[in-house]
């Protein structure tokens, strides 16, 4: 079977997928960003060069590269498009999928009320992607979204369609990397985003660590996005004879990524509950957009430390760690401090949450997608 993977943006999603498929018989082709490409090449090491590489240069336009995906499917018997991130000329791939009704056609979804409903708009740009979005929906009938969490809303409102739950992580244990002893590290994976985390929330931690005398080091793994200029220039003022950050002012390639959370013993993850990241629509973080720190804490076999009230899939519930507000946490990360013993155990229970997720694991719970494939 001939699989070709479109992505953009969404890469350590796109890994999963790639290693799903990566077995004897399939062939797979990607095509992707060059920034893109350089995140999943070095993800895959040495496999990558098994994989056929057609990779947008900054030069060309969305349109032009997607002119050339329907070229490559038209000239070469591909079985399957796998659709892993639209963020743009929705119409375009609108218009593919009608102009090839025969191939089978799977969209990810990464904010679900963005695509499903969308604010109006009198903004022209805005306009046409909403209406482009209304076409695919109209045409498209196979979906993925990357928790069972937004399952019941996708359902809801994308009837008489397939819906899978492909996790947007998977665990590799032969990369496994156990969490360091000695200093308590926590990293904030993902670029310093205010649509995304509380960085007030980090800032107020370090300060109470800071009077309690707490050695504690956070690391923000990421670059700066949306108001993140401002809250990198203010952690970088942040001067703590105990507790320290270090941040970024450049975007995280991920070989460095990577070694920040292997680095750490927990992933920090202060997420928003509420936000908007696309056309003006609302988005609830555990019900209609799923965030990749928790792929990250199955990667890296990390245990999660978030707020009480952000959803939690049920499949990885005994890795996570909920605090009700600065306080808890910081109660908790001074148990942990003075009873290693304590976070070696959460670290053991991330471990056998992260191995649910291996691709031997994962493949049987999709025999829509998955069937015959033994890996």
């Amino acid at each position: 079977m001939h699989i070709l993977i479109f992505e953009t943006t969404h890469f350590e999603a796109a890994y999963p997928l790639i290693r799903l498929f990566d077995v004897p018989g399939n062939q797979i082709s990607i095509f992707c960003e060059e920034q893109t490409s350089r995140q999943l090449q070095w993800l895959l090491h040495d496999d990558a060069s098994r994989f056929q590489w057609t990779i947008q240069s900054p030069g060309t336009s969305r349109r032009h590269f997607i002119g050339q995906l329907k070229q490559y499917i038209q000239t070469r018997q591909v079985d399957w498009l796998w659709l892993n991130t639209v963020s743009d000329n929705f119409i375009l791939f609108a218009g593919l999928r009608k102009q090839l009704p025969a191939l089978r056609m799977t969209v990810t979804l990464h904010a679900l009320r963005s695509y499903i409903a969308p604010p109006l708009s009198l903004n022209l740009r805005r306009v046409v992607r909403v209406w482009g979005k209304k076409k695919m929906r109209a045409r498209f009938t196979e979906y993925n979204v990357l928790s069972p969490l937004l399952l019941p809303f996708a359902q809801q409102h994308l009837p008489l369609t397939t819906i899978h739950t492909v996790p947007g992580g998977i665990f590799e244990e032969e990369k496994y990397s156990p969490a360091p002893a000695g200093l308590l590290r926590l990293v904030v994976p993902g670029s310093v985003d205010i649509r995304r985390r509380d960085y007030g929330f980090i800032y107020q931690l370090l300060q109470q660590a800071e009077l309690a005398g707490l050695r504690l080091h956070i690391s923000l793994a990421g670059g700066p996005g949306k108001g993140g200029t401002e809250w990198i220039s203010r952690f970088r003022r942040f001067r703590g004879e105990y507790a320290q950050i270090s941040c970024f002012e450049e975007h995280v390639e991920q070989p460095q990524f990577d070694k920040l959370i292997r680095e750490a013993q927990f992933i920090l993850h202060p997420s928003v509950l509420d936000t908007v990241l696309e056309d003006g629509a609302a988005e609830s973080y555990g019900s209609t957009v799923y965030s990749g720190n928790f792929s990250d804490a199955i990667r890296h076999a990390r245990p999660l430390l978030v707020p009480a009230t952000l959803p939690v899939d049920p499949f990885i519930q005994s890795s996570v760690i909920s605090y009700t507000d600065c306080a808890g946490l910081l109660d908790l990360l001074i148990q942990l401090h003075e009873h290693p013993r304590q976070a070696e155990r959460y670290q053991q229970w991330a471990l056998e949450v992260s191995r649910l997720f291996t691709a031997e694991a994962i493949r049987p719970r999709f025999p829509l997608l998955f069937s015959g494939i033994t890996g």
